[in-house]
């Protein structure tokens, strides 16, 4: 007798197990795509927030008092070593994020921000910082 031409009853295709699996997986894979993709921009904004002193440096307002200045610069985790002193040097605030860097300057003589200024920071391309390692 030959086997060739028996079927069981009630099997069927043995492979719908496989591609019922890969179809399965494709959903949960298009799914979470689409999730990262509809998500991702509050991701990067909630992110920037967090790694960003922007939020800080916007707090503090021209004729704003250095000790007001201060504390808001203080919550944010900066701090600028303002003593009280009336050097030039010390009414100068400095500091920097990921994205740029920041100056806040106090008057020394009325003891308010005078000025403030940012910049954005230059960064090379990552293939550039890459071709460097050969070089």
């Amino acid at each position: 007798m030959s086997s060739q031409g028996i079927q069981v009853e009630g099997r069927g295709d043995p492979a719908w197990p496989i591609s019922l699996v890969k179809l399965l997986l494709k959903l949960m894979g298009s799914g979470m795509l689409l999730g990262l993709a509809l998500a991702g921009p509050f991701l990067v904004a909630d992110a920037y927030g967090h790694f960003s002193a922007a939020r800080a440096f916007e707090q503090v307002h021209l004729g704003m008092p250095r000790l007001e200045a201060e504390s808001i610069l203080l919550k944010e985790g900066i701090w600028c070593g303002w003593p009280g002193v009336s050097d030039a040097s010390d009414s100068v605030c400095c500091f920097s994020d990921f994205w740029r860097n920041y100056l806040i300057v106090v008057d020394p003589s009325t003891g308010v921000v005078s000025r403030k200024y940012f910049a954005f920071k230059h960064r090379r391309r990552l293939l550039d910082r890459i071709g460097d390692l050969w070089d």
